[in-house]
């Protein structure tokens, strides 16, 4: 890891996080109608830095993979919360959102580190198969 990778991934992380915050705040604020309070704005802040730090953690190794995987699941999880919260039929549209938001979050975050595992272990394999072995090295 190069030494420049650690502020970009800080910078990176930032960003992510207070687009998350803002996000949320509007989804809940504007497209639910619902009043925020001090304990709603905390709770979102809480969340939107662990959103922040695992943007961090995934931008941090060589492969981007899994920082793409998961900013994409985030995109569709706020895409799928943000049409259930309009939809508004009745009285479960916010939980229903929320729920929704955080099952697809999640899958994205099992993709992503499913995705750098394999990464990783491929690359570990071939590196282990570009190896000369005892019989070809004899054969030269």
């Amino acid at each position: 890891m190069k030494n420049s990778t650690l502020p970009k991934a800080a910078a990176i992380g930032l960003v992510v996080a207070v687009i998350h915050f803002i996000l949320f705040f509007i989804g809940v604020r504007f497209v639910l109608q619902n009043d925020i309070d001090w304990k709603h704005i905390l709770s979102n802040a809480v969340l939107s830095l662990i959103i922040g730090a695992i943007s961090f953690a995934l931008y941090l190794p060589r492969i981007k993979f899994g920082f793409y995987i998961f900013i994409a699941g985030i995109a569709v999880s706020f895409a799928f919360m943000f049409s259930i919260f309009s939809e508004r039929a009745d009285g479960w549209a916010d939980l229903a959102g929320l729920m929704t938001y955080f099952l697809i979050d999640l899958i994205a975050l099992i993709c992503a580190v499913a995705t750098l595992i394999i990464v990783f272990i491929v690359k570990k394999l071939r590196m282990k198969n570009d190896f000369p072995t005892d019989e070809s090295a004899t054969k030269q």
